[in-house]
């Protein structure tokens, strides 16, 4: 997964050895080196007003909201056990939506802190 920020200053990427690495977009350095999660990682978004804000989701259950400016996580949310493989954030930034492997929807208020109650387990998406 590779995104850009949302000022366009930097490019992310979900690597496979668990990182989430931020590149300076003009000359291609190295800026950070985000370590967080304990499994891969193929979930990220960045937040729809904030450019310093991101979030990433992975197979470890986690979702990581992180300042990519300074390179440190912001808030930690442990979800579940199973794997993230989707999310986004809400227009208006003050929450998240996640899938896991199972079909089960997570919501997230990011503007609290606060993770909602998990959809119920029969609330699953059907593709």
């Amino acid at each position: 997964m590779i995104v850009w920020s949302l000022d366009n200053r930097f490019v992310l990427a979900a690597i496979m050895d668990c990182r989430i690495c931020v590149w300076n977009a003009v000359d291609g350095s190295l800026v950070h080196s985000l370590t967080g999660h304990t499994a891969s990682s193929y979930v990220l978004d960045v937040h729809p007003f904030n450019p310093r804000i991101a979030m990433s989701a992975g197979y470890d259950g986690k979702t990581i909201i992180w300042d990519i400016w300074e390179g440190t996580p912001i808030r930690i949310y442990e979800i579940g056990r199973f794997k993230l493989i989707d999310g986004k954030f809400s227009q208006d930034g003050t929450s998240i939506v996640l899938s896991d492997e199972v079909g089960q929807i997570y919501l997230l208020n990011t503007g609290q802190g606060e993770s909602q109650e998990d959809a119920k387990y029969d609330q699953v998406l059907q593709y």
